[in-house]
């Protein structure tokens, strides 16, 4: 059955702490400001391959929630993880499509470009006109929509709800009455 992970900024995590995601900036955006962002990476069954023409298409796959407030998302950036040469560290590299403005639809150069290189993790930007533009503490949660995207045997995502916790600076009182 085909599902969703969310990679980054949380990967498997259940809680981040909002300053280490607010400070997780997107660097392969060409924007002075880095916007902040969400990689999702789609997972289908063995032998198939993903509908990227799902994806780039203009409806919503998920939305995304923070503390109840849902955050409006740039459309998706095709993400490939490579080793940095210096560091041997895993970062993120655009792999570069023109999607049709208005329907999303790639050229065949396009689609086979991420084929070969097994695309199946996608960048989604704060968009600059959301009202919100930073993490805030609180409950994430990323909603699939049923049927939002398909792999290329046709079946569906099904609809599921992904949720990890922003969590700020916190105390303990050890002794309050000394």
């Amino acid at each position: 059955i085909p599902r969703i992970e969310v990679s980054l900024p949380s990967g498997n995590a259940t809680v981040i702490d909002v300053g280490a995601a607010n400070r997780d900036r997107d660097n392969t955006s060409t924007a002075s400001t880095k916007p902040h962002y969400v990689d999702v990476t789609y997972i289908t069954p063995a032998g198939t391959d993903l509908d990227y023409a799902s994806i780039f298409d203009p409806t919503a796959d998920f939305t995304l929630t923070i503390g109840g407030v849902a955050v409006k998302l740039d459309q998706p950036v095709p993400i490939e993880m490579v080793a940095d040469a210096a560091t041997g560290r895993l970062v993120a590299q655009v792999v570069p499509v023109t999607p049709d403005a208005t329907t999303g639809a790639l050229s065949e150069a396009d689609l086979q470009k991420l084929r070969t290189a097994g695309i199946k993790r996608f960048r989604y930007r704060f968009a600059t006109d959301s009202t919100v533009q930073d993490w805030a503490t609180g409950a994430v949660a990323v909603t699939v929509a049923d049927g939002g995207w398909t792999d290329m045997r046709g079946n569906s995502g099904l609809a599921e709800t992904l949720t990890f916790t922003v969590a700020g600076p916190t105390a303990t009182l050890a002794n309050p009455f000394a």
